[in-house]
């Protein structure tokens, strides 16, 4: 049994206010609802391995959402490829040279989408090792305003691969956690320099400052935190070579950690496509420069020097610099829920309303889904049967249903609440009809009444007493 969604495999980089509303031509009536207009978001760059055709990733947002299947037109032209890959258009493209016509549709209803470009690209043979082309997309679609983009493809790359990093299990709150970052690079190509991106979730700090890495604060409720940082080496990294820090990485497990994260990215200098995820801009956010040592490179494998340029445009091998330290510690987040008391006859619908909390210390942070995260269990009072609700949609019989937080509830600090309704109708009046509240989790047909994270089970119910 499964009550949240599943999370996107990869957001979309999209954001309508910042999408510029046009009317269409020869559109007199002011007031006329604005066309949608559909984005291409900037396409990564594509590096190519020696053999094997890849397709670079289109990924679309609109202005708003559009329900339904949209048919449209993509016109792309690849002649900027043509003294450095083989073009090869699909089966739903109507090529002439290395210019084409192809249908698609989009599905818009969920303000974006993502996809294959309609075409593949392999190198050609003889071509040298850092050749760059570049192809454009444009589209069309009725009752669409379509902008489209340009993308780069280069031939080889280097490949950044991460030594796996540690799992950490029950460690007390304070504890100093050293986590060694070693990575290498498998590609074809050198790399002039590294950057390496490390993202903190809820419940660990960084006990260093290094003066060759930025470091990212974000305000939440007035508190600053510090959540990010980004080092900066600028040693080239050559075909084959591996490194590690000269020192590891020093994290303190804070009295918010329950299972929290280290997220490792190793990348060369000026891939903006892999580190984005660090160096994207959000509300609060702001970055300082540490002031202490410099933190430096220790070869471990010397790798093999190449006459070809640098690449910053990465070749899909290895697992392209990313890792996760896992700890889980020994904490709790004390969870509870309210209930509700009403008067209703008989025949009619009533309404009761209740909240779930999280008293702390720790934050819950569910990074699998949500699959982890409590959801609620309704029992209606006596003589009642069960409605719904807007947060209360899943029920598995006439008196019994769930509640869910949704995807907020995936990552929920000390002090944050959730307020849920339920509709009941009365079928037969009951004096003092007694319902209930209560906290439960995982799946199945009988879910678990054990919380293993709540050290405090005796506010997971609360009663539901109607008349």
């Amino acid at each position: 049994m499964k009550f949240l969604p599943v999370r996107r495999a990869a957001a979309l980089v999209a954001a309508a206010t910042a999408v510029t509303f046009g009317l269409g031509a020869g559109a007199a009536d002011a007031t006329a609802t604005p066309q949608p207009v559909v984005t291409l978001q900037p396409i990564a760059p594509l590096a190519l391995p020696a053999a094997g055709a890849v397709s670079p990733q289109l990924d679309w947002s609109t202005s708003r959402n559009v329900p339904g299947f949209q048919s449209v037109t993509l016109t792309v032209d690849a002649r900027g490829l043509a003294r450095v890959a083989k073009v090869a258009f699909a089966a739903q493209c109507r090529a002439h040279g290395l210019v084409a016509s192809c249908d698609d549709s989009f599905d818009l209803a969920s303000g974006g989408m993502g996809e294959s470009a309609p075409f593949t690209v392999t190198p050609l043979k003889g071509v040298k090792l850092g050749s760059v082309g570049s192809f454009t997309i444009s589209g069309v679609g009725a009752g669409l305003i379509i902008h489209g983009g340009t993308g780069r493809v280069v031939v080889g790359g280097p490949a950044y691969n991460l030594d796996a990093l540690a799992r950490h299990r029950n460690v007390a709150v304070g504890t100093t956690v050293a986590q060694p970052i070693t990575f290498s690079n498998l590609g074809t190509l050198p790399a002039a320099g590294s950057a390496v991106g490390l993202m903190l979730s809820p419940g660990l700090r960084f006990t260093q400052h290094f003066g060759n890495c930025d470091y990212r604060t974000l305000v939440r409720k007035g508190q600053r935190y510090e959540d990010a940082a980004l080092c900066h080496f600028p040693d080239w990294m050559r075909i084959g070579e591996k490194v590690t820090f000269a020192q590891p990485v020093r994290t303190q497990v804070t009295p918010q950690a329950l299972w929290t994260y280290m997220d490792v990215i190793a990348a060369p200098a000026g891939d903006q496509a892999s580190l984005q995820w660090v160096t994207a801009p959000g509300p609060g956010v702001s970055w300082h420069r540490g002031s202490g040592q410099v933190l430096r490179l220790k070869q471990l494998v010397a790798g093999r020097p190449s006459s070809s340029p640098a690449g910053n445009t990465q070749l899909q091998l290895g697992n392209q610099g990313n890792g996760i330290e896992w700890i889980a510690a020994h904490n709790g987040a004390d969870y509870g829920v309210t209930g509700s008391s009403a008067k209703a006859a008989k025949g009619t619908d009533v309404t009761m309303s209740f909240t779930m909390a999280n008293h702390g210390p720790a934050v819950l942070y569910d990074r699998s889904g949500g699959e982890a995260a409590p959801f609620v269990k309704i029992t209606a009072p006596t003589g009642t049967t069960v409605v719904g609700g807007p947060e209360c949609g899943y029920t598995v019989s006439s008196t019994v249903g769930y509640c869910s937080a949704g995807m907020a509830g995936i990552l929920v600090w000390p002090g944050d609440s959730f307020h849920f309704t339920i509709t009941f109708h009365v079928n037969t009046v009951v004096a003092h009809a007694h319902g209930l509240v209560q906290l439960v989790a995982g799946g199945g047909p009988v879910p678990s009444t054990t919380l293993s994270f709540d050290p405090n089970p005796r506010n997971n119910t609360a009663a539901l007493l109607l008349n």
